[in-house]
C-alpha cells in the first residue's frame, strides 16, 4: 500500500452512464444546461455523451448536438470525453470535435454480445482497430475493460483473461488504463487482486477506475483503490447509473458522496459539491414533474 494521494480526480459520467438507463428522455436543452454547471462545479473531466446506436440506447440521440454545445465552453479547463464502442463511434466523436476518447470493452462475452453485438474475439480485435483510428486522429485515449469483477452471465472472469486483454490495451499505447465494474460485483479483496496483478504492467500509465454501487461496496471499494494510490475514479451526480443490458443494473458510485467523503479524509476534488447536488436535484425534478 501507498501513502494516500494528496488529491482524486473525479471524472463524471452522469451525463452519459447516469443517464443512459433512465426510460425518461432527457431534453438536450436540460442536459446542456447541467453540463454547463457541471464546468462551474469545477470537473477536470467530463464525459458527455456515447456515440452509439439511439435506436437502442435513446437516451444518446443529442450526441451530436451536446458536443456542438462545448463551443461555448471550450475557454474551460475542462476536458470534454465521450464514450465510443466500434469505429463509426471514434469517427463520429472525431467529427464533433472530440478530442478525448473513452473505449472500453468487455471481458464477459455474453455481455459483450449484448453491449456490441460482438462475440469477444471479435471485441478485441475490434478494441485494437478503434484505438488504431483514434490514435490517427491524435485523441488523447483513456481504455479498459468493462465487467472486470465479473456479470450476471458469467460471475468469475479468470484473472489470465483479464491480465490478457490489460496487455492487450496496452500495446496500444493509450493514455490511461481502467477497469470497469459494470454489474457492481466487485469487493475490497477483488479490487486488491486485481491491483496486485495489473500495476507492475501498466507501470506509471494513469490507471483509474469505473465502480457501480449494486451491493453497496463502492465507497470501500474505492477506499482499497485509494490505498494503493489509486487517484481518478469515475463517478456519477446523484449516484444515477447502470448499463441497459446488465438485468437491475444500479447507479454509479455518487459524486456528492465521494466528494464529501474525500473532504473528510483530506483529500483535494477541487468541487463545489452543492453545484452537483443541483445537478442531480434537476434530473429528479424533471422526472418527478
Amino acid at each position: 500500500m501507498k501513502d494516500l494521494p494528496s488529491n482524486v480526480i473525479l471524472t463524471e459520467v452522469g451525463l452519459r452512464d447516469g443517464l443512459q438507463n433512465l426510460s425518461e428522455t432527457i431534453p438536450t436543452s436540460i442536459k446542456i444546461g447541467i453540463l454547463s454547471q457541471l464546468v462551474n462545479a469545477g470537473f477536470q473531466r467530463i464525459q458527455i455523451c456515447a456515440f452509439v446506436s439511439p435506436a437502442i440506447v435513446p437516451q444518446m440521440a443529442d450526441a451530436d448536438q451536446l458536443c456542438q454545445a462545448l463551443h461555448s465552453l471550450r475557454a474551460s479547463q475542462t476536458v470534454f470525453s465521450a464514450l465510443a464502442l466500434n469505429l463509426k463511434g471514434i469517427d463520429r466523436a472525431f467529427d464533433c470535435g472530440i478530442q478525448q476518447i473513452d473505449i472500453s470493452i468487455s471481458a464477459d462475452p455474453v455481455h459483450s454480445k449484448k453491449n456490441t453485438g460482438m462475440d469477444l474475439d471479435s471485441a478485441r480485435k475490434s478494441m485494437k482497430k478503434m484505438i488504431q483510428r483514434a490514435r490517427s486522429y491524435n485523441m488523447t485515449i483513456f481504455a479498459g475493460i468493462q465487467c472486470a469483477f465479473g456479470s450476471p452471465f458469467n460471475k468469475n472472469i479468470p484473472d489470465q483473461q483479464i491480465y490478457d486483454m490489460t496487455c492487450e490495451i496496452l500495446q496500444e499505447n493509450v493514455h490511461a488504463f481502467g477497469l470497469f465494474d459494470t454489474s457492481g460485483m466487485a469487493t475490497p479483496s477483488r479490487v486488491k487482486k486485481n491491483l496486485d496483478l495489473l500495476l507492475p504492467i501498466t507501470e506509471k500509465l494513469p490507471f483509474f477506475f469505473h465502480f457501480h454501487d449494486t451491493n453497496g461496496f463502492g465507497d470501500v471499494n474505492l477506499l482499497t483503490a485509494i490505498n494503493y494510490g489509486i487517484n481518478r475514479f469515475d463517478t456519477s451526480f446523484g449516484g444515477l447509473g447502470g448499463c441497459p443490458f446488465i438485468p437491475n443494473a444500479r447507479g454509479n458510485i455518487a459524486t456528492e458522496h465521494i466528494a464529501l467523503l474525500m473532504k473528510d479524509l483530506g483529500i483535494e476534488t477541487g468541487l463545489d459539491i452543492s453545484i452537483v447536488h443541483a445537478c442531480s436535484h434537476t434530473v429528479v425534478n424533471y422526472i418527478n414533474q
